[in-house]
């Protein structure tokens, strides 16, 4: 009983240590998937761009007007630099997000339908501590 305790606790473990990890590289994978979609990276090259790229809203795409044209705009500001992206690029990065978003899905329903540990005796075994556990 004491191994399939252990067991459990490592499984639990790992799936924390995945969830803290996917959080972490959220940033990134937005990142990487506007980089697919054809965003250019953009380093401000005088102050004046790095004041404007500071204004920007982070963690979000911002749309920005210039000449007419509509840009879209990921600010990295700790990293002194933006990702830039006309009409077409954001429809595509859309596209790619609703991808990842479904790839997503469905992993967390493969996940949610295996039992972890369907074999466990949750009786008052003693060896639970008495009360079931």
């Amino acid at each position: 009983m004491k191994q399939i305790q252990n067991s459990f606790q490592f499984i639990l473990t790992i799936a924390l240590m995945a969830f803290l990890a996917g959080c972490a590289s959220t940033a990134v994978n937005k990142e990487n998937t506007l980089v697919s979609a054809g965003f250019k990276v953009i380093t401000p090259k005088n102050a004046t761009q790095e004041a404007k790229l500071q204004t920007l809203a982070p963690g979000r795409l911002n749309t920005v007007i210039k000449n007419g044209k509509t840009y879209y705009v990921y600010p990295d500001a700790p990293h002194n630099r933006a990702y830039v992206g006309g009409v077409q690029e954001y429809n595509y990065y859309k596209v790619l997000r609703t991808k990842q978003k479904v790839a997503t899905s469905n992993l967390m329903e493969d996940q949610e339908d295996r039992p972890i540990a369907a074999d466990l005796n949750w009786s008052s075994d003693s060896s639970w501590g008495g009360n079931g556990w």
